[in-house]
């Protein structure tokens, strides 16, 4: 079965079970790294990773990428969640992952950034 395919059978509960059980954290962490309430994400269990979602659950898709990124270099969780808030290697306002996660997770370049910075943490 391809990637793209996988990728239709998540749904949200997906991604936030994968983001908290491999950062060991609770889901109230999680919305509070991804600027939504709790309600918010509790509403995001039910939408499917590809297709018709809500605008904001695009930052727990980008947030579950990058952390995939960080995952498949080795980063342990404590690393990444300082990760995070690293400033981006030549970035003029020096604004982190995080920022960028929340404010701007189509961003194209964001892919670029997140890698830059987790070869910092290697």
């Amino acid at each position: 079965m391809g990637e793209k395919k996988i990728a239709e059978q998540f749904t949200g509960r997906d991604l936030v079970d994968h983001c908290t059980s491999t950062l060991n954290i609770r889901p109230t962490m999680l919305a509070a790294l991804l600027n939504v309430t709790e309600r918010t994400l509790a509403n995001w269990n039910e939408c499917p990773y590809n297709g018709d979602y809500p605008v904001k659950f695009e930052r727990l898709r980008t947030f579950d990428r990058i952390l995939s990124r960080a995952e498949a270099k080795r980063i342990d969780y404590k690393i990444f969640l300082n990760l995070l808030n690293e400033p981006i290697p030549g970035d003029e306002d020096e604004r982190t992952l995080l920022h960028y996660i929340v404010d701007e997770p189509t961003n194209p370049l964001l892919n670029a950034a997140a890698d830059s910075v987790i070869e910092l943490f290697k």
